[in-house]
């Protein structure tokens, strides 16, 4: 089942349990989105030189460098990208402390799917975005920013992100001149 603006927007998961990895990367991409899966925080942050995704769902509790760390290195590099923590810690303490450190929607495992991919759409509707679903490009009406596939943040002018948001509001539809 594809959700309409789901495709294009890249998501991260960090998981360290290969089993939660591909369920979680499968619903997901069965949801639309462009997923890519890290069994670690080193892995991710490495990929991050790459592509920045737009959302990360993070487990915390990765051998290495943990998943909070990982989140204040991510608020620092990415303030943008959305972290959803999705992680086995479920003390009051610890849902405070991720939220604190960075995430912008904490779950606790074991977590339903639908309701995982119901978080991750939220957290893609937040971010007010228009996604050309074909190509990855993304379009931030609030910034007048267009973000390529891998993250680069091009600015617009007005007039420019005006046309932009015209063409990408209903693209199935031609679109007047005026």
């Amino acid at each position: 089942m594809e959700q309409t603006g789901s495709q294009g927007i890249r998501v991260a998961v960090v998981e360290d349990n290969p089993d939660l990895l591909d369920d979680v990367s499968f619903h997901l991409e069965r949801a639309g989105f462009q997923v890519e899966g890290y069994p670690t925080g080193e892995a991710f942050e490495a990929a991050l030189s790459n592509c920045v995704p737009r959302i990360v769902v993070l487990d915390l509790g990765l051998p290495g460098k943990d998943g909070l760390a990982v989140a204040g290195t991510l608020r620092k590099v990415c303030p943008d990208v959305a972290v959803v923590m999705l992680t086995a810690r479920v003390q009051l303490a610890d849902r405070v402390r991720g939220l604190e450190q960075g995430a912008d929607t904490y779950l606790c495992k074991p977590v339903d799917m639908a309701e995982l991919v119901a978080v991750v759409r939220a957290r893609a509707r937040a971010l007010n975005e228009v996604v050309a679903a074909d190509v990855g490009w993304a379009f931030d009406s609030r910034a007048h920013e267009l973000h390529t596939p891998c993250g680069v943040k091009v600015p617009l002018t007005s007039a420019e992100a005006t046309v932009i948001w015209a063409l990408a509001a209903d693209a199935a539809q031609q679109v007047t001149r005026d």
